[in-house]
């Protein structure tokens, strides 16, 4: 398995993402008590014949002004018909 490349394509997935402006407040504050707002981004990817939307989140840390991402988790991922 070539990680390089896997690596490359996780990272060019990421950089393509728009942000959605639409930052949600954390709602989990006894399993996530640190974080305060999620924020998400979006891009479209096509694997084989198929289309889908990519949805990614970061976290904000309480007390931070500005989005640091140290985590991007994959949030959801849509066909798009």
């Amino acid at each position: 398995m070539n990680y390089d490349k896997i690596n490359n394509k996780l990272s060019s997935l990421i950089n393509n993402a728009k942000y959605t402006n639409t930052p949600k407040a954390n709602t989990k504050l006894n399993k996530k008590p640190n974080i305060d707002t999620y924020h998400y981004f979006e891009t479209n990817v096509k694997i084989g014949d198929k289309k889908y939307k990519i949805i990614l989140n970061a976290e904000q840390y309480k007390g931070e002004s500005t989005i640091k991402p140290q985590t991007v988790h994959l949030y959801d991922v849509l066909e798009i018909k």
